[in-house]
């Protein structure tokens, strides 16, 4: 839309009557989907944000994984006391 405006305000000279009243047109129509479609809901996510974080978390989970079987065993025994 704001491509097909700056063309008709900086080509008005050169432009037919009906070049322009096409150009119009076109405008008014490109105006009336995006109005139309503006309700649509969004994912509210940048996709390379949340990959940047996953990689940047996998290195120090995965070292917590590779380290952890002390630590499940302590988790198991704590909820098997517990649950006794």
């Amino acid at each position: 839309m704001t491509k097909l405006a700056f063309e008709l305000r900086t080509q008005a000279h050169l432009l037919t009557p009906k070049e322009g009243t096409e150009k119009l047109e076109t405008i008014q129509f490109m105006q009336k989907v995006y109005l139309e479609s503006s309700h649509i809901p969004t994912w509210p996510f940048d996709w390379k944000v949340v990959l940047q974080f996953v990689s940047a978390q996998a290195v120090p989970i995965l070292s917590l994984i590779g380290s952890s079987g002390p630590m499940i065993e302590i988790v198991r025994n704590f909820l098997s006391f517990a649950t006794k």
